[in-house]
């Protein structure tokens, strides 16, 4: 039992998000975030979590990722005698949330890992947020009082190491076999897209670093979850090159028949049929059909969420308790589910809260500044606050929930994040959205070049009216970006004049 606002309730298992965190001491388990909806078995649940992640609850339906748990318990197992955290890297997409939540910790609770007294380890989970050191440092302290009073407090005032020696305290008081912890650190990414000093980058690093690698053996398991986008940021930081050099588990794509276990399994697990011809139609449009082979699938890792959130859409669309293929294709398919789904909800929605989604979503996007001859999009997910939504526009909240309700945005507490980033490259208008934008960026980037250093304040006041004009995003956008254009070459040939 744990105490949230003067209840007290116990938290069936479940897998922290948007910033939360868990901790877990045998069977029991304490989330800092009192807003996480609290996830049961029911056999009336769709057994596809679509963009969602499985977390340790749904366990029963998670399938396909088993040999790549063995292969991260074996590297934790090693981590025991060698010391270090343990890195599993991937692509987005790739599934690394749901072996972490549904695989690992499963497993661990389970007693498979094959150290006498590990089921009985505290497990704690989080992903850094803005504040790592703060994420770490209130971990340890609400799994030191859990063990000792149940009792949930904010984070400890003595930084990470006293928290840390409270809860080794703790330990030894409360659980003597128990004298080690795990701590997975999902999202690694965000010490360098949310956290933006490197000083407190380094230290939090360090800090895990100095658990994996207590004397006696490791006092603590570490287990790092990265994008494989961020190596080269990693590289950077001395204390994560052993483990980038031996002791990490990529993840990549399933395995033909892995990835049948995923589409059969969990249909199987909750009483469901599956029409003839569905699975191969399933696999064929993911890429992972008969001509993969039985040793390696030929989709790319990324489109997994594309496959679990067709899956989900065609249960949505289910005859009793089969699955059809009629229904799989009015859901869009493996290509088209995302942006249906999404399109579906936005064409739902009033116009003010149309107006909403667009800054909504744009506000749960970190834009990257384009430059001239780029190709793509530079985009990624950032958390944001139910407040800070509606802020920018009162009309958010309404937009927030319909997208939520269709598990494209998981809301959680007061904290608000795009599910999967799948969204950002599968639903044209999102697309657009974020095309548009950093055009806007590009603009402005060539306003203040022309104009160079030393600009008039005519040019100042009109970039700042410009601004104001475009952040509406509607009506005015595309005479503002006209206007800044022509501007933008009249200054360039006034200084090419003048030089």
């Amino acid at each position: 039992m744990t105490t949230y606002g003067g209840s007290r309730v116990r938290v069936q298992p479940t897998w922290a998000a948007v910033g939360s965190m868990i901790v877990q001491v045998g069977g029991d388990l304490y989330v800092s975030d009192p807003g996480l909806p609290v996830q049961r078995t029911d056999p009336r649940q769709c057994p596809y979590p679509g963009l969602e992640a499985f977390r340790s609850g749904r366990a029963g339906l998670f399938f396909g990722r088993e040999r790549l748990t063995a292969e991260l318990l074996g590297r934790l197992d090693e981590s025991v005698s060698s010391g270090g955290p343990v890195l599993l890297a991937g692509p987005s997409g790739a599934g690394k949330s749901s072996l972490l939540g549904a695989g690992l910790m499963t497993a661990l609770e389970q007693g498979r890992f094959p150290v006498t007294g590990s089921d009985t380890w505290p497990r704690l989970a989080f992903t850094p947020g803005a504040r790592p050191l703060e994420m770490l440092a209130g971990s340890l302290a609400t799994c030191a009082d859990a063990l000792v009073g149940w009792e949930v407090p904010g984070p400890g005032t003595g930084g990470w190491g006293a928290a840390f020696t409270a809860l080794r305290a703790a330990l030894r008081e409360r659980r003597p076999g128990a004298r080690r912890v795990v701590i997975v650190v999902d999202q690694l990414e965000e010490i360098f897209t949310a956290c933006g000093d490197d000083a407190e980058r380094r230290e939090f690093l360090d800090a895990l670093c100095a658990i994996a690698d207590g004397g006696n053996g490791p006092a603590g398991l570490v287990v790092l979850a990265m994008g494989a986008d961020f190596y080269a940021r990693a590289i950077e930081y001395p204390v994560l090159r052993p483990a980038l050099q031996g002791s990490q588990v990529v993840i990549g794509a399933m395995t033909a028949a892995e990835v049948r276990q995923a589409i059969v399994g969990p249909a199987e697990a909750a009483g469901l049929r599956l029409e003839d011809g569905l699975t191969e139609r399933l696999m064929r449009d993911l890429g992972a059909g008969l001509g993969a082979g039985a040793g390696g699938a030929a989709y790319e890792p990324g489109r997994l969420p594309l496959l679990a959130h067709a899956l989900r859409a065609t249960w949505q669309r289910r005859d009793g308790d089969r699955l059809t293929i009629a229904g799989y294709e009015a859901a869009g398919g493996v290509d088209g589910a995302i942006a249906k789904t999404a399109e579906d909800v936005y064409a739902s929605l009033g116009t003010a809260a149309r107006r909403a989604a667009r800054q909504m979503f744009l506000g749960l996007v970190q834009v990257a500044e384009s430059r001239a001859g780029d190709e793509g999009l530079a985009g990624a997910r950032r958390r944001a606050t139910r407040k800070s939504l509606a802020e920018a526009d009162p009309a958010a909240a309404g937009a927030l929930d319909a997208f939520a309700a269709a598990g494209l945005v998981v809301s959680s507490g007061p904290a608000v994040e795009i599910t999967q980033e799948a969204l950002l490259g599968h639903w044209p208008r999102l697309h657009d959205w974020i095309g548009q934008e950093q055009a806007a960026r590009l603009l402005r980037q060539n306003l203040r070049d022309a104009a160079g250093p030393d600009q008039s304040p005519v040019a100042r006041d009109f970039q700042a009216a410009a601004a104001r004009l475009y952040r509406p995003g509607i009506a005015w956008r595309n005479a503002v970006i006209a206007v800044l254009a022509a501007l933008s070459v009249v200054l360039a040939v006034l200084a090419a004049l003048t030089a």
